[in-house]
């Protein structure tokens, strides 16, 4: 009996230590936590200084935690679940980020908030890692890269730096410089969904078609979108502006003048806008401000970048 007894406590630990999320996260030391120990006094007062100025200016709150074990988390979940339970950033405003670096399992992740995201983007994100916290950490230089790292983040935040200035070239890795040859490609395929849209678009206008209105405005308004986004795009702005105008010109013409061409044998038309399909002959159908230990209550958008070195 007692060595069924002391099999099933091992077969029991064996399979606690199988989840290790369980594990517990530590609390703030303030907006600078190293508990890995590895930044120098200097740097902790840098940090502090220049996280409180980017508070004082925005109400961002940043987070700089150092940890010496991800205890068999990944960084991107250990990052998730220390952002919402200290609560980083504003709450109703999300304007949290936290820096989190392991480097004894040579991990960094910059997680942002959602009221953060539309400054702080994935890429940019990606790129402050790939060109200020590696090269250093790759020296065992965390205080170094660390305050160069938040630095340039504070400066993006509070609009000191642009990001299309923030970065020397010969900084960045030839992955994040903009590729000719695939920004026509992307630009291109948008603009095909564009026209395609914007042709249904056109028949809606002369077949008095509210179908036709917002399913072309629907299909060719979304790529449209994501056409206009600068860091998606990567063309200059008078360049997509012209690109994006000519595909939406281009077919609501061809929509208004080839009519038939996408009505079929559809019947006679009324003089009043109808909701229905393209074919008459088809009816449709139903459709269904804070202390230096806690922060202000905000959550995560699950935006970031991680890096590894």
């Amino acid at each position: 009996m007692r060595s069924k007894i002391l099999f099933l406590c091992a077969l029991l630990s064996l399979v606690l230590s199988a989840f290790p999320s369980f594990a517990e996260l530590p609390a703030p030391q303030g907006r600078v936590s190293d508990f890995a120990g590895v930044l120098k006094p200097g740097a902790l007062v840098h940090l502090l200084q220049t996280i409180q100025q980017v508070e004082s200016k925005t109400t961002a709150e940043i987070a700089v935690v150092t940890v010496s074990s991800l205890d068999g988390l990944t960084v991107e979940d250990y990052a998730v679940k220390l952002f919402k339970k200290w609560g980083i950033g504003k709450k109703n405003k999300d304007n949290g980020l936290l820096v989190l670096v392991c480097p004894s399992e040579h991990k960094a992740r910059i997680e942002v908030g959602y009221g953060l995201e539309p400054t702080i983007t994935d890429g940019l994100a990606g790129n402050v890692i790939r060109a200020y916290f590696v090269p250093a950490f790759k020296k065992g230089d965390y205080s170094g890269g660390l305050t160069a790292g938040v630095d340039h983040l504070a400066n993006f935040i509070t609009g000191a730096e642009s990001p299309e200035k923030g970065f020397p070239p010969d900084m960045l890795p030839p992955e994040n410089q903009v590729d000719f040859s695939e920004q026509l490609a992307l630009t291109a395929f948008l603009s095909i969904f564009i026209w395609i849209g914007f042709v249904f678009l056109g028949h809606g206008l002369s077949s008095k078609s509210a179908f036709g209105l917002f399913f072309g405005l629907a299909f060719g308004g979304i790529p449209l979108f994501f056409l206009l986004m600068p860091d998606l795009a990567g063309w200059p702005r008078s360049t997509v502006l012209g690109e994006a105008a000519a595909a939406v010109l281009l077919g609501i013409w061809l929509g208004i003048k080839y009519p038939k061409g996408l009505k079929g044998k559809s019947g006679k038309g009324g003089s009043g806008w109808i909701s229905g399909g393209f074919s008459s002959s088809s009816s449709s159908s139903d459709s269904s401000s804070s202390s230096d230990d806690s922060f202000g209550g905000g959550s995560s958008g699950g935006g970031g970048a991680s890096g590894s070195w």
